[in-house]
C-alpha cells in the first residue's frame, strides 16, 4: 500500500519521478494523486505507478517498457548520456512545456541558456532507419536494370499508340473514300 511522500515512478511516455501525495482519492476510484519532481500535481491511475525502490530498478519497471531505466531519468546538465530520446523539463524558471530532443551519439548534457535547472528524462533508445531494418531492406535495386525496364514498358506503348494512329488514319481514309460503300468502311472496324 502506497502511503504518503513514498517515491514513486509515473509512467506517462517515459517515467517520471513523483511523490505520493494522496494514496487514494477516493474510495470507489484507483486514483492517486502525485507530484512530479517538476513541482506538478496530477492524479494518475494506480496501474501508472510504481515504487521507486533503489535496489529493484528493473524488476519493477521493466513491465512497463524494456528501455525506460529509471538510472537515465531527470538527469541534470552536465550529465553524461548515451544516444536516444530524451523529454526537456525546464524548472527554474520553468519556460516551456516539456520538449523531446534527439541525442544521436553519446554526450554531456548541455546548460540551457534561459534557466537554471534544466532536466533530462531518457525516453527511448533512438529508432532504427529504415535502410537499416531487415524488414524493409530488400535486395538493392539495380538501377541500370529499373530504367532499361522502365524503358522497355515506354517502348511498348509508343508502338501501341503507333499503331492506333496507323489504324485511325487508315479508318478515317476508308471513310472519306468516295468509292467504298459505308458498309465496307464499317466492317473495317469489326476486323481489328
Amino acid at each position: 500500500m502506497l502511503e504518503k511522500h513514498t517515491p514513486v515512478w509515473v509512467w506517462d511516455s517515459y517515467w517520471w519521478p513523483a511523490s505520493v501525495v494522496i494514496p487514494k482519492l477516493d474510495t470507489t476510484s484507483n486514483v492517486i494523486l502525485v507530484r512530479f519532481e517538476s513541482g506538478v500535481t496530477a492524479p494518475v491511475k494506480a496501474s501508472d505507478v510504481r515504487l521507486r525502490v533503489p535496489c529493484a530498478r528493473e524488476t519493477i519497471l521493466m513491465r512497463q517498457t524494456s528501455d525506460s531505466l529509471p538510472g537515465r531519468s531527470n538527469l541534470p546538465a552536465g550529465s553524461l548520456a548515451s544516444p536516444g530520446i530524451y523529454i526537456v523539463s525546464h524548472i527554474d524558471p520553468i519556460h516551456p512545456t516539456p520538449h523531446e530532443i534527439v541525442i544521436g551519439a553519446e554526450m554531456t548534457l548541455p546548460r540551457c541558456t534561459l534557466c537554471s535547472n534544466v532536466r533530462f528524462g531518457w525516453k527511448c533508445c533512438l529508432p532504427q532507419k529504415i535502410e537499416e531494418n531487415a524488414f524493409f531492406n530488400p535486395e538493392p535495386i539495380d538501377l541500370a536494370a529499373h530504367v532499361r525496364s522502365v524503358t522497355a514498358d515506354v517502348n511498348k506503348m509508343t508502338q501501341t499508340s503507333r499503331q492506333l494512329i496507323r489504324r485511325s488514319k487508315q479508318f478515317l481514309a476508308a471513310l472519306d473514300s468516295p468509292t467504298r460503300p459505308f458498309a465496307l468502311n464499317m466492317s473495317y472496324i469489326s476486323n481489328r
